[in-house]
């Protein structure tokens, strides 16, 4: 079908500079002499030979892998005409690689090829045969091949899960999930793969609509073997059946229909937890799926949520990860180095923070140090950064340009300080094309507190130019896991923590042949709690979904920073989640996480509280000692708990818990939370307060069901839904439409309201405005504005009014060739089909389109008119439901 849609194109990614081409074009060349050094610099480290003995080597070629001829066609270096027309020349240029390094090296032997994602094979020859292999030009490197083991015994006994294996449950089976439906919500997952097989026990696949949701993409498999693989790695729930839905394509892209077929599905099969490592950028907590949940939780299924990969900014929480019932989950790091900074001559060691997608950070040696200001370009011509560690004063979150300039400078590294008190994260730096570290553009980068970096530049201003690297092992917050508040319900997201770097877990043998790999992110932390809570529902069967979120938060680790500060409640929730503790509790704490709401500024003393319910489960009277701890607002809040609760056995106590908050304090956020110590243990809940805190959206736009109107009374295309969301009642909304024709805009005005009500609102617009007059045909932004306390918000949307039916000209038509013109700004289809056909055919070629107009033709194959009269009809449809048509007739003799 010839269906243009509209574009915009955000990157672009250019490969002039790399010697990727087309296969087909390169013929093979015998080996030329060269220096050996010259050969060696395309052995990559860990290569190495030695005569008389075989080594065995991953070859990469010149040319580009088929994954990458998309963009090679982008960029018109390739031939091909088409995906399966490079492959097969890559093919052969592959196939002629190895007889020509088979004739140069007898006894070679190929391990495997590969022509997907990496261009190449892997071989072994004779070591002293390595160098003639490398002459190759048509070899661009040659890689060792590494022996690797699965790393899930980093991730799994982190949160304590071999621990808790160990236990029993009351039918004295060893707790592993067993009897514990998981339901893994995402891409599907492969049921045959050797660790998964004996787990998977049912599903479906909304995508194909059948009943065999394979995974083409490998991010569902990774998840579920986190969750409950049962073979050379051991997932949290290593007993625990999978229940298999795939509601995300090849792509990892789905609908709201295909994710609410599946948690629908998900709850008739009688799924006892549901993992979702999906989401949306929008901080928004009562969307359809979120209600969806929400009512899934209220049937006793346990729902974990990863939290966004949106971070390290506030408010970043995505959907539906900024519900109130589910468990949302942030991403930890598992046990890892991090660089350490101390001057030369100076005992004060100081920790920094890693940048995800920066070069390797240098974790020893002594090395010069050097002031580089705020890192802008000035800064680095006042200075000699060559080989040296460059010192920046943060401004701003993202340092990939002081990275850049460091680069271009000759600088070994970067630390970037914070231009405050206190720890932080920068955002994510860039990776190459090839989804890694761009060491040809950034230097090593990383982040250092402000009060680390005050005291590392009086250092410097002392004399003391050198600075001495070491490093630290231990668990940390990452950067790019989105952080909390939820807007409209104002509550603590994440509610908990789990490793969510570096997991190693099961994928689909046609994504991975080893059928294991690395993966990232907080969907790689929430199957982890999934996981976690199929264990505590084998152990504690009587637990409801909120006992299983309180038992995971009110014993979770307190993760701290650089500083040796807790991370704040909003980035960590509860802190990371420790099994043995959850699941050893004699008490409970439900809600697991308290919220004082917003407060308006300046409105005097307020008085709230709040209650909580304490559960004693064990058989004897407990006595509970409380304290509430504040983090921030000391001054001008108070928060008051009883100094003892007393709750009887297998009984349900509550706990007040009362804030006067003194709204005169600066704007913010703040945290705390209330202690509960009963013997040796500890439980804590956090809470929040805001007062009226900067950053947060005021309102959001969701999406529109049309972007191009007809309102011409046909029926087709007559109005389009806005909807957006309302974080706050502002005083005052206005919706208006800017011409997007000619030099001087035309702003009108749409719909006006005071006061509107807090949550969703779907506004249909029917093409007119406020007086009742349709606008002029053209493009128009649609932005609904909001005043509240006296600041403006705003979201905007794109529409267009098209009341014009396409109009077909210029029609030239024998019995070769079929052409003529479209005039139509907004075109979507262009056909054409023979009296009597059903099918639509395409044309050859459509060009053109400035100022709406498009040239097409077609050349007819033999047979395709009959001798005597050919009606040909051509069709053409715009985006705004217009259809035109043509009759054409063609006298053959």
């Amino acid at each position: 079908m010839n269906k243009l849609f509209p574009v915009v194109v955000s990157a672009s990614l250019v490969l002039t500079g790399l010697g990727w081409g087309n296969p087909t074009d390169v013929t093979a060349s015998s080996a030329p002499n060269k220096p050996v050094a010259a050969l060696k610099q395309k052995w990559a480290p860990g290569v190495s030979a030695s005569k008389g003995k075989h080594v065995s080597v991953i070859v990469e070629m010149g040319e580009a892998p088929t994954a990458l001829y998309g963009s090679l066609v982008k960029v018109n270096k390739v031939s091909a005409k088409s995906e399966g027309e490079y492959r097969q020349g890559l093919v052969q240029k592959q196939k002629r690689l190895i007889a020509e390094l088979k004739e140069l090296s007898p006894g070679l032997q190929v391990k495997n090829t590969y022509d997907t994602v990496f261009a190449g094979m892997a071989v072994t020859l004779k070591g002293e045969d390595l160098q003639k292999l490398a002459s190759f030009p048509e070899v661009k490197r040659i890689y060792p091949i590494r022996k690797y083991k699965a790393l899930m015994t980093e991730s799994a006994p982190l949160i304590g899960a071999p621990n808790v294996w160990k236990m029993r449950d009351g039918q004295k089976q060893s707790v592993t999930g067993k009897g514990i439906k998981v339901a893994v919500i995402d891409t599907g997952v492969d049921a045959t793969h050797p660790d998964l097989k004996k787990n998977v026990i049912g599903g479906y696949d909304f995508v194909e609509n059948d009943k065999t949701p394979q995974d083409e993409m490998g991010h569902g498999t990774h998840v579920a073997g986190t969750i409950g693989a049962n073979g050379k790695i051991k997932g949290v729930a290593p007993d625990a059946s999978i229940l298999a839905y795939r509601v995300l394509g090849a792509d990892g892209g789905g609908t709201t229909d295909w994710i609410m077929a599946g948690i629908d599905q998900a709850v008739r099969d009688k799924a006892d937890v549901m993992n979702l490592s999906l989401g949306m950028d929008v901080n928004v907590p009562d969307e359809v799926l979120s209600q969806s949940l929400e009512r899934a939780i209220k049937k006793g299924i346990v729902v974990v949520l990863a939290n966004g990969n949106a971070g390290p900014a506030v408010w970043s929480v995505g959907s539906p990860a900024a519900s109130s019932k589910p468990i949302s989950v942030g991403a930890s790091t598992k046990v890892v180095p991090a660089p350490v900074a101390q001057a030369v001559g100076d005992d004060k060691k100081m920790e920094m923070n890693l940048i995800t997608f920066s070069p390797t950070f240098p974790l020893n040696g002594t090395y010069s140090l050097v002031d580089g200001g705020t890192g802008k370009k000035a800064d680095f011509q006042k200075i000699d950064a060559k080989g040296k560690i460059v010192l920046v004063k943060r401004s701003g979150d993202v340092v990939e340009s002081v990275s850049e300039r460091a680069k271009k400078a000759g600088a070994l590294a970067v630390i970037v300080y914070n231009n405050k008190s206190g720890d932080w994260f920068a955002y994510p730096m860039m990776p190459n094309e090839m989804g890694e570290p761009d060491t040809k553009r950034f230097v090593p980068t990383a982040t250092l507190s402000g009060g680390f970096g005050a005291h590392l530049m009086q250092q410097l201003a002392s004399g003391k130019t050198q600075i001495q690297l070491s490093s630290v092992k231990r668990e940390k917050m990452v950067d790019f896991s989105s952080r909390g508040p939820a807007t409209g319900i104002w509550e603590i997201k994440p509610d908990v923590t789990a490793p969510g770097v570096d997991i190693v877990s099961t994928l689909p043998r046609k994504v991975e042949k080893t059928g294991y790999g690395k993966m990232s992110g907080t969907s790689m932390a929430a199957p982890h709690v999934a996981g976690a809570a199929a264990l505590l529902l084998q152990k504690h069967p009587d637990w409801n979904p909120d006992e299983v979120k309180a038992a995971l938060a009110n014993t979770a680790v307190n993760l701290k920073d650089t500083e040796n500060k807790h991370y704040p409640y909003i980035s960590q929730g509860a802190g990371r989640i420790d099994l043995p503790k959850a699941i050893r509790t004699q008490s409970l704490v439900v809600v697991s996480s308290l919220s004082f709401g917003l407060l308006q500024p300046k409105t005097g003393v307020q008085q709230m509280e709040r209650r909580l319910q304490v559960e004693n489960l064990s058989n004897k009277t407990k006595r509970y000692e409380l304290r509430a701890v504040l983090d921030n607002g000391k001054k001008g809040i108070r928060v008051t708990v009883p100094s003892s609760v007393t709750v009887g056995a297998k009984s349900v106590g509550q706990l007040p818990v009362s804030m006067s908050f003194d709204t005169s304090l600066p704007r913010g956020s703040y945290t705390g939370a209330v202690y509960l110590q009963e013997g040796t243990q500890a439980l804590k809940v956090p809470f929040i307060a805001l007062n009226e805190p900067k950053g947060y959206q005021v309102i959001t736009g969701l999406g529109q069901t049309e972007y191009y109107l007809s309102p011409d009374g046909d029926g087709k295309n007559e109005f389009t839904l806005l909807t957006y969301y309302l974080a706050v009642s502002p005083a005052s909304l206005e919706i208006t439409a800017e011409s997007m024709e000619g030099n001087e805009p035309k702003v009108y005005s749409l719909h006006k309201a005071d006061h509107p009500a807090t949550g969703y609102t779907d506004w249909l617009w029917n093409g007119k405005d406020t007086t009742g007059n349709r606008l002029p045909d053209g493009d128009y932004l649609i932005n609904v504005s909001c005043t509240y306390l006296g600041k403006k918000a705003e979201t905007q949307f794109w529409a267009s009014v098209d009341t014009q039916a396409p109009v077909i000209t210029d029609i030239k038509a024998d019995e070769k060739k079929l052409s003529g013109k479209v005039k139509e700004p907004s075109l979507s289809e262009l056909h054409w089909r023979l009296a009597g056909e059903k099918k639509w055919r395409e044309f050859d070629e459509i060009n053109g389109g400035e100022k709406g107009v498009y040239d097409f033709s077609h050349f007819f194959k033999k047979g395709d008119l009959k001798p005597g009269k050919n009606t040909v009809t051509i069709r053409v449809k715009d985006w705004a439901s217009h259809v035109t048509t043509k009759n054409v007739e063609i006298q053959l003799p």
